[in-house]
């Protein structure tokens, strides 16, 4: 069997990046879209995975990610969505390009790819398109409410994709809580923000990465939200404390 190829967005840095990192040591051959600079990728590209520059929240972005797919790849296993702008309201509503940023790349890239990528999706027997979304979709975003209702868009359209593609292309999608912390944060930061889960401590990538096995290893999953929060939507006062 050929190599299968997974195209994930925005894996320059962070979680995307460790998401990346697992699809290639996994088998698969790993696509990355991420508007960084390729030269300062070079430890990405080394490891083989592919990188196409273009910034998913500007339509001209969109235009060259689906073009250059379509002209890499004959099919695609999986179509992973982690690109993310994370905005304040303050930046939102000061200026109407921010806003729109946010719309193109958490609404407008995912919609436009997912249909014009659909018949690589298709083409080897089931796939998968996975959205990244945000604990925020399904509470209140003190301070960041154009943010989460940009991801909760992204919700919306998961269910609604996942009617119309399947049974062909499975539809799902994953709403991380605080996965980790920086070396930087302190240890009161960590506490207020931990503290209206049910797990004390951030899971790490690897629950990340478990839920995204998961969902490409199922024959059964669609239309569905995993919710690696570390159960903050059971407390009250679910949302967004910074």
């Amino acid at each position: 069997m050929s190599q299968q190829t997974v195209l994930i967005t925005g894996a320059s840095v962070r979680l995307g990046r460790y998401l990346a990192q697992q699809l290639h040591a996994g088998g698969y051959r790993v696509i990355t879209a991420c508007r960084t600079d390729p030269a300062k990728l070079d430890a990405l590209a080394r490891t083989g995975i592919e990188i196409i520059q273009a910034d998913l929240s500007t339509v001209q972005g969109i235009d060259t990610c689906i073009g250059e797919v379509l002209k890499r790849c004959t099919s695609l296993r999986a179509l992973i969505h982690n690109a993310s702008l994370w905005h304040s309201d303050e930046e939102a509503s000061g200026s109407m390009e921010v806003l729109d940023a946010m719309m193109r790349l958490h609404i407008a890239a995912p919609y436009r790819m997912n249909r014009e990528l659909r018949q690589l999706l298709e083409r080897d027997g089931i796939g998968d398109i996975i959205h990244i979304t945000d604990y925020l979709a399904h509470a209140h975003a003190h301070k960041h409410i154009a943010y989460a209702a940009t991801k909760a868009a992204l919700e919306h359209m998961t269910r609604s994709f996942a009617a119309e593609f399947g049974p062909g292309i499975k539809v799902n999608s994953i709403a991380p809580g605080i996965i980790s912390f920086r070396d930087s944060d302190s240890a009161h930061f960590r506490k207020r923000m931990m503290a209206p889960a049910v797990f004390k401590d951030p899971p790490g990538p690897q629950a990340l990465w478990d839920a995204v096995s998961y969902l490409m290893r199922s024959d059964s999953v669609t239309g569905t939200c995993l919710h690696v929060d570390s159960g903050r939507g059971l407390s009250r006062g679910q949302g967004a404390q910074n």
